[in-house]
Protein backbone atom coordinates (compact mmCIF):
# COMPACT_ATOMS: atom_id res chain seq x y z
CA UNK A 1 0.00 0.00 0.00
CA UNK A 2 0.82 3.37 -0.86
CA UNK A 3 0.00 6.65 1.17
CA UNK A 4 1.01 9.81 -1.31
CA UNK A 5 1.74 12.67 0.88
CA UNK A 6 2.09 16.49 -0.40
CA UNK A 7 5.44 17.87 -1.22
CA UNK A 8 6.62 21.25 0.16
CA UNK A 9 8.38 23.58 -2.89
CA UNK A 10 11.81 22.02 -3.54
CA UNK A 11 10.97 18.95 -2.83
CA UNK A 12 11.50 15.81 -4.97
CA UNK A 13 8.06 14.50 -6.10
CA UNK A 14 7.42 10.81 -5.21
CA UNK A 15 7.77 8.24 -7.68
CA UNK A 16 5.44 5.61 -7.67
CA UNK A 17 7.07 1.94 -8.58
CA UNK A 18 5.45 0.04 -11.67
CA UNK A 19 2.48 -1.98 -11.41
CA UNK A 20 1.50 -0.50 -7.87
CA UNK A 21 -1.73 0.95 -7.14
CA UNK A 22 -2.10 4.25 -5.45
CA UNK A 23 -5.28 3.25 -2.32
CA UNK A 24 -4.54 7.16 -0.47
CA UNK A 25 -3.74 10.41 -1.42
CA UNK A 26 -3.81 13.30 1.64
CA UNK A 27 -3.97 16.50 -0.48
CA UNK A 28 -3.78 18.47 2.59
CA UNK A 29 -1.98 17.90 6.05
CA UNK A 30 -1.01 21.33 8.27
CA UNK A 31 2.52 21.57 9.92
CA UNK A 32 2.26 22.06 13.58
CA UNK A 33 4.89 23.69 15.89
CA UNK A 34 6.87 22.14 18.95
CA UNK A 35 4.96 24.26 21.32
CA UNK A 36 1.35 23.27 19.43
CA UNK A 37 2.56 19.49 19.86
CA UNK A 38 3.34 19.82 23.84
CA UNK A 39 -0.21 22.08 24.15
CA UNK A 40 -2.38 18.45 22.62
CA UNK A 41 -0.35 16.46 24.65
CA UNK A 42 -0.61 18.14 27.56
CA UNK A 43 -5.02 18.41 26.51
CA UNK A 44 -4.56 14.56 26.06
CA UNK A 45 -3.19 14.02 29.48
CA UNK A 46 -5.60 16.29 31.07
CA UNK A 47 -8.44 14.25 29.29
CA UNK A 48 -7.30 10.81 30.87
CA UNK A 49 -6.63 12.30 34.06
CA UNK A 50 -10.54 13.39 34.16
CA UNK A 51 -11.70 10.27 32.60
CA UNK A 52 -9.06 8.29 35.45
CA UNK A 53 -10.02 10.62 38.44
CA UNK A 54 -13.82 10.97 37.55
CA UNK A 55 -14.89 9.11 40.73
CA UNK A 56 -13.32 12.03 42.69
CA UNK A 57 -16.09 14.65 43.97
CA UNK A 58 -16.26 17.67 46.35
CA UNK A 59 -18.04 18.14 49.38
CA UNK A 60 -20.22 21.45 49.49
CA UNK A 61 -21.51 22.83 52.99
CA UNK A 62 -24.05 25.40 51.85
CA UNK A 63 -22.01 27.34 48.94
CA UNK A 64 -18.67 26.75 50.33
CA UNK A 65 -16.40 23.94 48.71
CA UNK A 66 -15.18 21.91 52.16
CA UNK A 67 -13.56 18.64 51.25
CA UNK A 68 -12.87 15.77 48.86
CA UNK A 69 -14.83 12.58 48.76
CA UNK A 70 -14.58 9.10 46.59
CA UNK A 71 -17.59 7.40 44.96
CA UNK A 72 -17.26 3.97 45.96
CA UNK A 73 -21.36 3.14 44.09
CA UNK A 74 -23.11 5.31 41.76
CA UNK A 75 -25.07 6.66 45.29
CA UNK A 76 -22.27 6.34 47.81
CA UNK A 77 -19.61 8.86 48.39
CA UNK A 78 -16.74 8.30 51.34
CA UNK A 79 -14.66 10.92 53.25
CA UNK A 80 -13.28 12.03 55.95
CA UNK A 81 -15.98 12.25 59.14
CA UNK A 82 -13.74 15.19 60.25
CA UNK A 83 -14.91 17.23 57.32
CA UNK A 84 -18.72 17.01 57.92
CA UNK A 85 -18.39 16.98 61.56
CA UNK A 86 -21.81 18.68 63.07
CA UNK A 87 -23.20 19.34 59.90
CA UNK A 88 -26.89 18.10 59.30
CA UNK A 89 -27.25 16.25 55.83
CA UNK A 90 -29.63 18.96 54.30
CA UNK A 91 -26.43 21.55 54.07
CA UNK A 92 -24.17 18.86 52.51
CA UNK A 93 -23.94 18.69 48.35
CA UNK A 94 -21.89 16.88 46.15
CA UNK A 95 -19.91 18.36 43.39
CA UNK A 96 -19.15 16.60 40.64
CA UNK A 97 -17.38 16.92 36.82
CA UNK A 98 -19.07 18.69 35.02
CA UNK A 99 -20.53 21.29 37.62
CA UNK A 100 -23.41 19.06 38.41
CA UNK A 101 -24.69 19.37 42.11
CA UNK A 102 -26.11 16.71 43.52
CA UNK A 103 -28.33 16.33 47.32
CA UNK A 104 -27.66 13.84 49.66
CA UNK A 105 -29.81 12.15 51.18
CA UNK A 106 -27.67 10.36 54.52
CA UNK A 107 -24.86 10.62 56.23
CA UNK A 108 -23.79 7.23 58.23
CA UNK A 109 -20.83 6.62 60.62
CA UNK A 110 -19.30 3.39 61.87
CA UNK A 111 -19.22 2.93 65.95
CA UNK A 112 -15.83 0.92 65.29
CA UNK A 113 -14.32 3.48 62.82
CA UNK A 114 -15.60 7.00 63.10
CA UNK A 115 -12.67 8.22 61.36
CA UNK A 116 -14.95 7.78 58.37
CA UNK A 117 -18.36 9.02 56.87
CA UNK A 118 -20.34 7.44 54.32
CA UNK A 119 -22.64 9.82 52.22
CA UNK A 120 -26.00 8.15 50.29
CA UNK A 121 -26.99 10.33 47.57
CA UNK A 122 -30.56 10.83 46.34
CA UNK A 123 -29.55 10.07 43.01
CA UNK A 124 -27.11 8.28 41.10
CA UNK A 125 -23.58 10.29 40.31
CA UNK A 126 -22.01 10.56 36.90
CA UNK A 127 -18.38 9.37 37.08
CA UNK A 128 -16.93 5.70 37.39
CA UNK A 129 -17.19 4.49 40.86
CA UNK A 130 -13.33 3.18 41.99
CA UNK A 131 -12.81 -0.10 43.94
CA UNK A 132 -10.96 -0.15 47.25
CA UNK A 133 -7.67 -1.19 48.28
CA UNK A 134 -6.85 -5.03 48.42
CA UNK A 135 -3.77 -4.52 49.54
CA UNK A 136 -2.16 -4.16 53.19
CA UNK A 137 0.28 -1.08 53.06
CA UNK A 138 3.47 -1.51 55.62
CA UNK A 139 6.11 0.50 56.36
CA UNK A 140 7.86 1.90 53.42
CA UNK A 141 5.42 0.84 51.06
CA UNK A 142 4.89 3.43 47.85
CA UNK A 143 1.53 5.15 47.42
CA UNK A 144 0.16 7.79 45.41
CA UNK A 145 -1.43 11.23 47.00
CA UNK A 146 -4.12 11.97 44.67
CA UNK A 147 -4.89 16.01 44.88
CA UNK A 148 -7.83 18.05 42.65
CA UNK A 149 -8.95 21.27 42.25
CA UNK A 150 -11.81 22.46 44.04
CA UNK A 151 -14.23 22.40 40.69
CA UNK A 152 -11.97 19.47 39.81
CA UNK A 153 -10.77 20.44 36.51
CA UNK A 154 -6.89 20.09 37.69
CA UNK A 155 -5.75 17.21 39.04
CA UNK A 156 -2.38 16.33 41.18
CA UNK A 157 -0.68 13.25 42.18
CA UNK A 158 1.81 13.35 44.16
CA UNK A 159 4.43 9.65 44.91
CA UNK A 160 4.99 9.03 48.39
CA UNK A 161 5.20 6.19 51.31
CA UNK A 162 3.95 5.03 54.42
CA UNK A 163 6.01 6.53 57.22
CA UNK A 164 6.39 5.84 61.16
CA UNK A 165 3.54 7.58 63.02
CA UNK A 166 6.23 9.98 64.59
CA UNK A 167 6.36 11.94 61.88
CA UNK A 168 2.55 12.98 62.11
CA UNK A 169 2.79 12.92 65.79
CA UNK A 170 5.32 15.48 64.83
CA UNK A 171 3.58 17.22 62.36
CA UNK A 172 0.41 17.79 64.12
CA UNK A 173 2.42 18.27 67.77
CA UNK A 174 0.25 21.71 68.27
CA UNK A 175 -3.51 20.64 67.65
CA UNK A 176 -4.91 19.02 70.58
CA UNK A 177 -8.21 18.18 68.35
CA UNK A 178 -6.18 15.76 66.09
CA UNK A 179 -5.48 12.15 66.98
CA UNK A 180 -3.90 8.92 65.72
CA UNK A 181 -5.54 5.83 65.95
CA UNK A 182 -5.38 1.92 64.57
CA UNK A 183 -7.64 2.40 61.48
CA UNK A 184 -4.79 5.56 60.03
CA UNK A 185 -1.76 4.93 57.98
CA UNK A 186 1.41 8.21 57.98
CA UNK A 187 2.19 9.37 54.83
CA UNK A 188 5.11 11.61 54.03
CA UNK A 189 4.02 14.82 52.39
CA UNK A 190 6.19 17.43 50.44
CA UNK A 191 8.84 19.59 52.45
CA UNK A 192 8.12 22.48 50.86
CA UNK A 193 4.78 23.96 52.28
CA UNK A 194 3.81 25.62 49.14
CA UNK A 195 3.01 21.86 47.86
CA UNK A 196 1.36 21.13 50.74
CA UNK A 197 -2.46 21.20 48.58
CA UNK A 198 -3.80 17.70 50.66
CA UNK A 199 -7.16 18.19 51.78
CA UNK A 200 -9.61 16.00 53.51
CA UNK A 201 -10.81 13.49 52.06
CA UNK A 202 -8.18 13.29 49.37
CA UNK A 203 -7.36 9.91 47.86
CA UNK A 204 -4.78 7.49 48.62
CA UNK A 205 -4.16 5.10 45.58
CA UNK A 206 -2.07 2.07 44.93
CA UNK A 207 -2.23 0.14 41.57
CA UNK A 208 -5.66 2.29 40.85
CA UNK A 209 -7.46 0.79 43.92
CA UNK A 210 -8.85 3.38 46.86
CA UNK A 211 -6.05 2.76 49.48
CA UNK A 212 -6.94 5.56 51.85
CA UNK A 213 -8.24 8.66 52.58
CA UNK A 214 -6.74 11.62 53.74
CA UNK A 215 -8.02 12.51 57.65
CA UNK A 216 -7.19 16.28 58.70
CA UNK A 217 -5.66 17.73 55.35
CA UNK A 218 -2.21 19.08 55.26
CA UNK A 219 0.43 20.64 57.88
CA UNK A 220 3.26 21.51 56.47
CA UNK A 221 6.81 23.48 57.88
CA UNK A 222 9.29 24.45 55.65
CA UNK A 223 12.10 22.32 56.01
CA UNK A 224 10.73 19.60 57.98
CA UNK A 225 9.39 15.84 57.36
CA UNK A 226 6.22 16.66 57.14
CA UNK A 227 3.41 13.81 56.82
CA UNK A 228 -0.25 13.43 56.24
CA UNK A 229 -3.04 11.08 58.04
CA UNK A 230 -5.11 8.86 55.72
CA UNK A 231 -7.47 5.86 56.78
CA UNK A 232 -6.35 2.59 56.18
CA UNK A 233 -9.52 1.41 54.19
CA UNK A 234 -8.09 -2.02 53.45
CA UNK A 235 -8.94 -2.69 56.91
CA UNK A 236 -12.38 -1.40 56.62
CA UNK A 237 -13.05 -3.03 53.35
CA UNK A 238 -15.53 -5.79 54.28
CA UNK A 239 -17.21 -2.95 56.33
CA UNK A 240 -18.16 -0.87 53.31
CA UNK A 241 -18.13 -3.93 51.09
CA UNK A 242 -21.18 -5.25 53.06
CA UNK A 243 -22.72 -1.67 53.05
CA UNK A 244 -23.16 -1.34 49.19
CA UNK A 245 -23.84 -4.33 49.28
CA UNK A 246 -27.56 -3.74 51.45
CA UNK A 247 -27.35 -0.19 49.53
CA UNK A 248 -27.52 -1.97 46.14
CA UNK A 249 -30.31 -4.45 47.43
Amino acid sequence: MHVIYPTVAGEARHQIPPNQQIVRIINHYKRLSLEQLQQRAAKRKHDSQVKDYSFIVKLKVRNSVRCSGALLAPRLVISSSSCLSGVPSSQVHILTRGGSTLPVAKLEWFRSSPEVILITLVTAAPGQPIGLCSTTLKMGDNASMLMASNDLSFFGRRHSQVVSNQACKMTFLQEESVYITPNMLCLQNSQSPEKCVTQQGDALLVDRQLCGLNVYGSRCRARSLNADLYIDLEKLRTLISHFIQKLLG
